[in-house]
């Protein structure tokens, strides 16, 4: 099982990620910020490729008109990556921002 955060792993490299996921029994974890991949698509795009398998896995997703449509269109192009590198149920969680329900007493 492999947990790779937002606070400094996000970019682990896709073939690590093939590593891992030749292992049936394997999980991996990974959190990150929406815009984590924006930021690097101009200022970072080597990591980009690392992270993505190559230049020709991903494209800017600048053209995107919303942050929340760049944000569904790098998450696709994240997942597709994952299914390459061998993980056949990605699953896709969000992490909300709400109140805990209350519990009557």
């Amino acid at each position: 099982m492999g947990i790779f955060n937002s606070w400094g792993s996000v970019n682990v490299p896709l073939e690590v990620m093939v590593r891992i996921a030749r292992n049936r029994t394997s999980e991996v974890i990974k959190t990150f910020g929406p815009n984590w991949f924006s930021r690097r698509e101009e200022l970072n795009a080597d990591l980009l490729d690392t992270v993505l398998g190559g230049r020709g896995f991903w494209t800017p997703a600048a053209d995107e008109a919303r942050s929340d449509e760049r944000w569904r269109a790098w998450l696709g192009t994240y997942r597709d990556a994952l299914i390459r590198a061998g993980f056949g149920y990605p699953v896709q969680l969000s992490v909300v921002d709400a109140p805990l329900p209350t519990v009557p007493q």
